[in-house]
């Protein structure tokens, strides 16, 4: 009974902290944010009402306290049973508060990230579109107006050439964002097989992202595909 009376508690706390949210007092919505966070934390972590936090701090251009309450909620996410949706939602919030912080390469790194999830656990959620923006808005910051991106399900080497399979590719204009999907596609990378082999890394059926992660960590650490 005590669960239930937390629970009703807790709701009435968010929604009079939305009401806030709506009316334009970013403050006064976060001191009923933080009366719900300690209703729900009788019962169960409070991720969701912690994520609200976070991105109030952000609204209000508070980025340390932001980014100090998102790695709270995703820890709660990460440490959750099978929470890859919570997961994801902070990692976005990761790239908003990066990208406020003019930190771009981080910021993409998490838009990116959260991408890729957003495709491999299908996880058919409305903030793609949030992240897309954030990336276009990354892209026209830094005069790379018709840049793109790419997801593919598959990356295999044939031939001595890269080829994506089921592949998404999203451009980014100055106004807008443009997606279309092809069944493959060249992915025209000059990185040789070979040092993936020496890695012990099958370089066969191997993801996208998985091979763009190891292709950093090369450059970041001073190596080269002529080295292999």
């Amino acid at each position: 009974e005590q669960i239930h009376d937390n629970l009703q508690i807790m709701d009435a706390y968010t929604g009079i902290a939305m009401a806030h949210a709506l009316m334009g007092d970013l403050r006064k919505s976060l001191d009923y944010y933080f009366k719900a966070k300690k209703a729900e934390e009788t019962f169960e972590p409070a991720f969701w009402t912690i994520q609200n936090i976070a991105e109030t701090y952000l609204k209000m251009h508070m980025l340390d306290s932001a980014l100090y309450y998102n790695k709270v909620s995703y820890h709660i996410a990460d440490t959750s049973h099978n929470q890859q949706y919570m997961k994801a939602f902070a990692i976005r919030v990761f790239g908003a508060i990066y990208s406020e912080k003019s930190q771009d390469q981080l910021a993409l790194k998490y838009y990116h990230r959260f991408v890729d999830n957003f495709y491999h656990y299908n996880l058919n959620n409305h903030e793609i579109d949030g992240v897309y923006l954030g990336i276009a808005k990354l892209y026209q910051k830094n005069n790379q107006i018709d840049s793109s991106t790419y997801y593919a399900k598959k990356l295999s080497f044939q031939n001595n050439n890269w080829l994506m399979t089921d592949v998404v590719k999203t451009t980014f204009y100055d106004e807008r964002t443009k997606s279309q999907a092809y069944p493959s596609a060249p992915w025209n990378l000059k990185f040789n097989a070979n040092l993936l082999n020496v890695g012990l890394v099958d370089p066969n059926e191997l993801s996208l992202p998985t091979l763009a992660k190891f292709a950093r960590f090369l450059q970041e650490n001073g190596l080269h595909s002529s080295e292999a």
